[in-house]
């Protein structure tokens, strides 16, 4: 039986449920032996609400989170790679800082055991982030790109990005399977036009450049509500 483990962000996010999680049954019915991990906590999860406003009480929390994440890490990599045939690292890789201590010490059992890596990316993740573009960014995604056995990229662009240091690159664009599947309700709470927006306060600026007609649509369709009004003078 094949043993492949799977290393995602988390749970929630549309990158590992898109490229990873929904396949995961598929490849369990083919016979094959799947472990997800989660490489971090989600980008959707907050401070709990517990957690004093001190600063000293967030430093602490953050701390603590780093200590335990990068045990926790470690012990997976010590414990699944050399007991895998694969190991699929998607783009926040085990831990998304510039230090690749635990990329390292992956591909250091994975090749005293034969295993190959598989580094999914569909994202550019070499440019950094919207708000603080990093230098070391791109030297990190590039040493593990080349020491993977296969580097799957989301779009043309990545591919481009990653072929002349990989040993091989796929252009795999993102897919949704097709078949039965959960439905969901989106139906407003109250009669009318709903609008949603899906992201995370980093990106929330740039509705900014919006601000002013969406309000004007808010008014004229009569959803200009008080928490519409709130957020369009955070906008503004």
């Amino acid at each position: 039986m094949k043993r492949i483990t799977v290393f995602v962000a988390d749970f929630q996010s549309a990158s590992s449920r898109l490229r990873v999680l929904q396949y995961v049954s598929m490849l369990r019915r083919d016979g094959y032996h799947v472990r997800v991990c989660r490489t971090r906590p989600s980008k959707y999860l907050m401070r709990p609400k517990w957690l004093p406003r001190y600063r000293w009480a967030r430093l602490g929390y953050g701390i603590c989170g780093f200590v335990l994440i990068v045990a926790q890490r470690t012990f997976q990599v010590c414990a699944y790679v050399t007991s895998s045939d694969v190991i699929f690292l998607q783009k926040d890789l085990l831990f998304r800082t510039r230090i690749d201590l635990l990329e390292r010490l992956m591909f250091r059992l994975a090749g005293t055991s034969s295993t190959r890596v598989v580094f999914d990316v569909d994202d550019a993740i070499y440019l950094g982030t919207s708000v603080k573009p990093l230098a070391s960014a791109r030297a990190k995604v590039h040493r593990i790109a080349a020491g993977a056995s296969l580097v799957l990229a989301g779009s043309a662009p990545i591919a481009n990005e990653i072929r002349p240091v990989a040993r091989q690159v796929v252009h795999a664009p993102t897919c949704l399977v097709v078949g039965p599947r959960p439905q969901r309700s989106y139906k407003a709470s109250g009669d009318g036009p709903c609008l949603a927006w899906t992201g995370t306060a980093v990106n929330l600026r740039y509705l900014q450049a919006l601000a002013g007609p969406l309000g004007e649509f808010l008014a004229a369709v009569g959803l200009l509500t008080f928490r519409a009004r709130s957020l369009l003078r955070r906008l503004t």
